[in-house]
C-alpha cells in the first residue's frame, strides 16, 4: 500500500507541474522543465526463477497512451520482470499488445521496478477500450492489481502541422516560461479535456489560456478564430477529426 501512494504522489506531482506550466512563469534567465512521469531506467537482471510472488498496480493508462504502474518478484526484487499486455480482454480472449520490462528507478519501496509502456496506435485511437496487464506471464493469476484499465488514449498524427506552423511560434514567445514540445503539448493542454470528455477546438486549455478565456500568466496572444488562435484550432481538428 506504502508503494502504491508514492507512486501515485509522484504522479500527481508531475501532473500538478505540467498544468501549472500555464499559471508561472519563472523569474528572467530561469525556465521551466518539463516534467515527465516516466523514469529512467535500471540495469538489471531478468528473473529466470520466477516465484510465483507477484507484487504490482497497474497504475493508468494516460490520455496520450502512455500505461505505468510496477511490478516485481517479491521474493527477488534485486531482478526484474517482465510485463505483458492485452486489450479488450484477457489472455486467452483478448489481443496481445506488448510487453515492457519493468525496471524504471522512480522513488518509493518499488523503485527500480516501474514500467512505462506507450501503446500501439491501434490501442489509442480515440476509443473507449480495456487493458489487461500481467507480470512475469500472461497467465490469468499474475494479473497485475488493479487490472484490467478501461481507458480513451489517442496517438499524435499531426506533429508535422505543429512543426511548420505551431512550434514556430511558442519558440518566439512562449519560451521565457515554458518549455513546451509537440508531445507534451498534445499530452497536457491540448488534451484538457479529451475529445472524449467532450474537448473541442476552442474549449481545451491551450487555447483558452492563449486567447485569454482563462487567466494567463504570459499575455493574450490571439482571439478565438483568427490569427494564432485558428492555426490552434486548425492543429487540434488535424490531430483529433
Amino acid at each position: 500500500m506504502k508503494a502504491h501512494k508514492t507512486w501515485y504522489t509522484f504522479l500527481a506531482i508531475s501532473f500538478f507541474t505540467t498544468t501549472m506550466f500555464f499559471n508561472n512563469c519563472a523569474p528572467s534567465g530561469e525556465e521551466e522543465t518539463a516534467t515527465d512521469s516516466s523514469n529512467s531506467e535500471q540495469a538489471a537482471e531478468l528473473v529466470t526463477d520466477f516465484s510465483g510472488k507477484l507484487s504490482g498496480s497497474f497504475t493508468q493508462v494516460y490520455a496520450d497512451g502512455k500505461a505505468y504502474g510496477y511490478a516485481y518478484d517479491s521474493m527477488n526484487k534485486t531482478k526484474v520482470i517482465k510485463v505483458i499486455f492485452y486489450a479488450n480482454g484477457p489472455v486467452g480472449t483478448g489481443t496481445y499488445v506488448g510487453e515492457v520490462i519493468a525496471k524504471e528507478t522512480g522513488v518509493g519501496a518499488s523503485a527500480g521496478h516501474y514500467f512505462t509502456f506507450k501503446l500501439p496506435a491501434a490501442f489509442a485511437n480515440g476509443t473507449q477500450q480495456k487493458m489487461y496487464a500481467y507480470g512475469h506471464e500472461a497467465k490469468a493469476e499474475y494479473l497485475i492489481a488493479l487490472s484490467p484499465k478501461t481507458y480513451v488514449a489517442y496517438t499524435p498524427k499531426a506533429e508535422p502541422y505543429y512543426n511548420a506552423n505551431v512550434g514556430p511560434f511558442i519558440a518566439a514567445n512562449c519560451t521565457r516560461c515554458h518549455t513546451w514540445t509537440h508531445a507534451n503539448l498534445f499530452g497536457g493542454p491540448l488534451m484538457s479535456p479529451t475529445p472524449f470528455a467532450g474537448g473541442t477546438a476552442t474549449s481545451n486549455k491551450l487555447i483558452r489560456k492563449m486567447s485569454g478565456a482563462e487567466g494567463h500568466t504570459g499575455g493574450e496572444f490571439c482571439s478565438m478564430g483568427s490569427g494564432f488562435c485558428a492555426t490552434l484550432q486548425a492543429w487540434w481538428a488535424a490531430e483529433f477529426q
